[in-house]
């Protein structure tokens, strides 16, 4: 387990940390830190409740630290780069008047997504009250299903992280056509409405 020693030296402190960066947009591997600690529970090295309020803590810290980050200047760095236009973010802005409690509570669950959510959403202004309730949300849901996971798992953990680490890229290609393909049919749907 990679992320055990990181674990049993900083303890809860990793948690928190790992989740905290992962949550402002920087890739990081929070969910990694989040199994194994709840792998550690599971053979008692560790208090899963004390796992699931150090996640959330962190993740809740950095998402809304994120979404700070968006609102303050995102979209101006944005369109500097030029992979972005004014156009796109219009889009982006309809989409998550529309959609961004859903999108906020499901991104957790998606690799990239988990890692945008909180600076997408300030980025495009979504008001900050709809996205901490969306973002809690969906934060103790995703945390709540991974820690009892690999903490049932936990006897069985090498044989549950092989099996996870031959079929992931499958899940994320899987997870990523699920999402575009609902993107795409809530904006043909949009578009059929239209007279």
């Amino acid at each position: 387990m990679v992320a055990g020693p990181y674990l049993q030296r900083y303890g809860y402190a990793a948690v928190v940390f790992g989740l905290f960066i992962e949550g402002i947009g920087i890739p990081f591997p929070g969910l990694t830190i989040l199994i194994a600690a709840a792998l550690l529970a599971g053979r008692g090295e560790m208090s899963l409740p004390l796992v699931f309020v150090s996640a959330i803590g962190g993740a809740l810290a950095g998402y809304n630290l994120g979404y700070r980050i968006g609102n303050f200047g995102g979209h101006r760095l944005l369109l500097r780069t030029r992979l972005v236009n004014r156009h796109h973010l219009r889009k982006l802005r309809r989409l998550y008047r529309r959609w961004g409690m859903p999108i906020v509570i499901i991104a957790p669950f998606f690799d990239g997504l988990r890692q945008l959510n909180g600076p997408v959403a300030g980025i495009i202004d979504m008001p900050w009250l709809r996205f901490a309730l969306a973002n809690a949300i969906g934060c103790i849901v995703w945390i709540g299903f991974w820690s009892i996971a690999a903490y049932t798992l936990s006897e069985h953990s090498m044989q549950a992280l092989a099996l996870a680490d031959r079929f992931r890229p499958w899940l994320i290609a899987t997870a990523i056509a699920l999402f575009i393909a609902l993107i795409l049919y809530l904006v043909t749907r949009d578009r059929t409405k239209r007279p």
